[in-house]
């Protein structure tokens, strides 16, 4: 049997380990919060970006845009995290991403954000040509942005037209999240039209004085960093609320193994107690039969 002392020399430790775990919690919660609004906040700029679309489409013959050539290569974005205790963060979205291209006829460059991500991909049989760090708090989601977009116009550069993806872990419902796959290059026709069909919000046409060609490829771009930047805040957002699920479950398991240490440790001093009672009796029985003893001695 564990002694009085074992028991709550473990039971402190537990209550330590615990009280990590809720801060850890507590900064999960805090930090998921600027994500969420990031990625709500950027749904602003993404219409002004889709509003500039639409301008530019009334003066452009969709149909006449260049379609995918079926030799564009394939640059796939995959998002993951470098700050652990996020359960299998990162390989669900390596798994997801491996069966994704699994099917594919063309070949398709991986470029992983965030070094685990890389070695999980790794290990699916996907090896990125490139790494990049994820933000370690919301002003890193912008300049992450850029540097993508920087890293994409290398791969255009160098093979000339892409297929753009980008596969990222999205939150679900109460705190789990799905890995999800959306194409950002090239932009889908049909989008196209549909935008182009939509009514304007007011009475007032704009007008524009650049080059129709110059503004549409400003608007790609500008449509490109929007997509990334969100793609980054939900994948983070996801993140924390992956880690927030994880330290739910070791808490509820470090609640359920001090209640039984609690349990323990009350069972051994009950057990001290009976046996320091018992010692009692057993000394006062052994002086009661000592003084009987004298008595019957004395009266012979």
């Amino acid at each position: 049997m564990q002694t009085l002392e074992s028991l709550a020399r473990r039971t402190t430790t537990l209550r330590r380990i615990r009280g990590v775990v809720r801060t850890m919690k507590m900064l999960s919660v805090v930090n998921a919060v600027p994500f969420d609004r990031a990625a709500m906040s950027i749904d602003a700029f993404h219409e002004t970006v889709l509003a500039g679309f639409q301008v530019v489409l009334a003066g452009i013959d969709i149909a006449q845009l260049s379609a995918p050539r079926p030799d564009a290569s394939g640059v796939v974005l995959v998002f993951g995290s470098d700050h652990g205790l996020c359960g299998g963060f990162n390989e669900e979205a390596a798994k997801f991403t491996a069966m994704q291209l699994a099917n594919r006829q063309a070949p398709a460059r991986a470029i992983a954000i965030g070094a685990r991500l890389a070695a999980a991909l790794e290990a699916t049989g996907v090896e990125p040509v490139e790494t990049f760090s994820p933000p370690a708090s919301m002003e890193g989601v912008g300049p992450l942005a850029a540097a993508l977009l920087i890293a994409l116009d290398r791969e255009r550069d160098s093979g000339g037209a892409i297929v753009v993806e980008v596969v990222h872990n999205q939150r679900a419902e109460a705190g789990t999240y799905r890995s999800v796959m959306s194409r950002l290059l090239p932009i889908d026709k049909r989008w196209l039209q549909e935008l182009k069909r939509r009514p304007w919000r007011s009475t007032t046409l704009p007008t524009y004085s650049m080059d129709t060609e110059s503004l549409f490829a400003a608007l790609v771009r500008q449509y490109l960093f929007a997509s990334l930047f969100e793609a980054t805040a939900e994948s983070m957002a996801a993140e924390n609320a992956a880690r927030l699920a994880l330290m739910q479950q070791a808490e509820h398991a470090l609640d359920d193994r001090l209640e039984e240490l609690m349990g323990d440790e009350r069972r051994v001093r009950q057990s001290q107690v009976t046996d320091e009672l018992l010692d009692v009796i057993a000394g006062f029985e052994a002086l009661s039969g000592r003084a009987t003893s004298g008595s019957s001695r004395d009266k012979y």
